[in-house]
């Protein structure tokens, strides 16, 4: 079994990127700054002139968050399946997998989530699986309740 282990997460972001840092690198430290608009078009930059770059997964995984904290779910959804279909393999893919069962969840399509979640459980080798597996245990349980 391989797991997956890399960090895309906001530690060291440090301060607005100043005009010297990458696209890449200033969306990420406007997402990670709580500057979800103004990260979107770096980000979609990056994407854009470096799609195979060495950070393109991440910066996927980091235009679905800013979308998602912006509650714009078509867009997050977009940006979180780009990122599953053209960077199958990363850490990056696999969180994105457990971002679209959430955007489900909060978008109350629960069987949708669950068999999104159970995807992840059927494949423990990513730093959500349990995570996934509580999820899918509670809306089994809920299911089995007669909860909506």
């Amino acid at each position: 079994m391989t797991c997956l282990a890399a960090s895309t997460g906001c530690q060291n972001a440090g301060a607005a990127a100043d005009a010297k840092q990458d696209d890449f690198s200033n969306g990420r430290a406007l997402a990670c700054e709580g500057k979800y608009q103004q990260a979107i078009a770096p980000l979609e930059k990056y994407l854009r002139e470096q799609p195979r770059g060495k950070n393109a997964s991440r910066a996927g995984l980091f235009l679905g968050k800013a979308h998602l904290a912006l509650e714009d779910f078509p867009a997050a959804k977009k940006a979180f399946q780009m990122t599953i279909d053209n960077y199958a393999t990363s850490l990056e893919a696999h969180k994105s997998k457990y971002k679209l069962a959430m955007i489900a969840l909060l978008e109350g399509d629960h069987n949708d989530a669950l068999a999104r979640f159970t995807s992840l459980v059927d494949k423990p080798d990513g730093p959500l699986a349990a995570e996934a597996l509580a999820w899918s245990r509670h809306l089994k349980a809920q299911a089995k309740a007669g909860a909506p």
